[in-house]
């Protein structure tokens, strides 16, 4: 999400590894931006709108605002934890995301990380509700945002028309995250559908 909205911004960044013993909240991503390290795609583009005066939602409407808030909420609220059992809690994605956690501390606390880092993503999964669900029920609840999203998306290239908005870059970070899942699952079949 922050890399499509900094993309869309016309803001200059670099990607690097990330650092988790310093990232704040121990998450990805974080930014570090005029010597202040700050974390949370959504605190990350709240500061930057008001540091830079971006604003990708100038053109919209008090109706497009209210939809484009239902649109991330059910992204980062749902979407999300639905790519997030795929990832963390089914064996077959944690193989996966256990390779991509490689070089973001020191080597020899790596199996420490992992390990810490997949118990905090389950307790949180399970904390939300659907990491108690059985797969099944979970792809079925995703294929029903997915459903939503793409009606409420439409034959538009962007949400709200021919011009993208920052709730798009959330639409985009969400859906295509499902669509990466490394191994065979209902999610990604249902953004494919």
């Amino acid at each position: 999400k922050l890399q499509a909205w900094l993309t869309l911004a016309g803001i200059d960044f670099k990607i690097r590894t990330a650092n988790l013993p310093k990232a704040p909240n121990g998450k990805a991503p974080y930014i570090t931006f005029q010597g202040q390290t700050i974390g949370d795609s959504s605190k990350i583009i709240a500061h930057l709108e008001g540091a830079l005066g971006v604003d990708l939602d100038g053109h919209l409407t008090a109706a497009q605002r209210a939809t484009g808030h239902l649109v991330k909420r059910t992204c980062e609220e749902h979407l999300y934890w639905a790519v997030v059992y795929q990832r963390w809690l089914r064996d077959e994605g944690w193989a996966h995301t256990r390779s991509l956690l490689d070089g973001m501390a020191p080597g020899i606390l790596m199996p420490i990380v992992r390990k810490v880092a997949r118990g905090k993503a389950i307790k949180q999964l399970k904390g939300h509700g659907l990491g108690l669900q059985p797969e099944p029920r979970v792809c079925a609840l995703a294929a029903e945002d997915l459903a939503a999203l793409a009606a409420t998306l439409g034959d538009g290239p962007f949400l709200f028309g021919e011009r993208p908005c920052s709730y798009d870059t959330t639409l985009y970070a969400f859906t295509s995250s499902a669509l990466r899942i490394a191994h065979p699952n209902g999610v990604t079949d249902a953004v494919k559908q």
